[in-house]
């Protein structure tokens, strides 16, 4: 990890629920929550996208998963932990308080095409922001039987696109 021109040694973990980055050094038993622009785990490239994006969340970090010529697809995993009670202990033992934890883990994808960042949340807006190759691409997604739900799939389609632009220009 660099500082300032520096480098530091260390171990870092990213706490996806709280979106907190632990530092913990290799000289010290001590973690240290630190505050990035950007960070590098497992050859995994995470980035603060806020304010560079206005509609990002200016506390997430955005994993970039596809970048080529003006096109960028960011992950964000979206998690929360929530204490549910068992409705069948509860209703049998009135007295005691059975809590299970439950993992909430969503992932929700971004595209970025020409400085545009926009939410993929559904088939038609992920068409759309591909303009005048819109047609193009609904073509080669529906022969490959790809869906923009799934993030190999939306790789697929966005190499198609560098490539249909890069061959034909924009």
């Amino acid at each position: 990890m660099f500082i300032s021109g520096g480098k530091l040694e260390g171990n870092i973990f990213y706490n996806v629920v709280q979106k907190n980055i632990l530092f913990n050094s290799n000289n010290s038993n001590i973690s240290t929550i630190i505050k990035p622009d950007s960070f590098l785990i497992d050859n995994v490239y995470f980035k603060k996208l806020y304010p560079e994006f206005k509609k990002a969340f200016y506390q997430d970090y955005y994993e970039n998963i596809y970048s080529a010529n003006e096109i960028k697809l960011y992950k964000n995993l979206n998690s929360s932990l929530q204490f549910l009670k068992n409705p069948l202990e509860v209703e049998y033992n009135y007295n005691k308080e059975i809590i299970n934890l439950f993992y909430n883990k969503n992932e929700t994808f971004y595209l970025s095409v020409k400085n545009n960042f926009v939410e993929i949340n559904s088939h038609n807006k992920l068409l759309n922001t591909f303009g005048k190759h819109k047609k193009e691409l609904a073509i080669f997604e529906k022969s490959n039987k790809l869906n923009y739900r799934k993030e190999s799939d939306l790789i697929k389609l966005l190499a198609y696109y560098s490539n249909l632009v890069g061959s034909f220009g924009k």
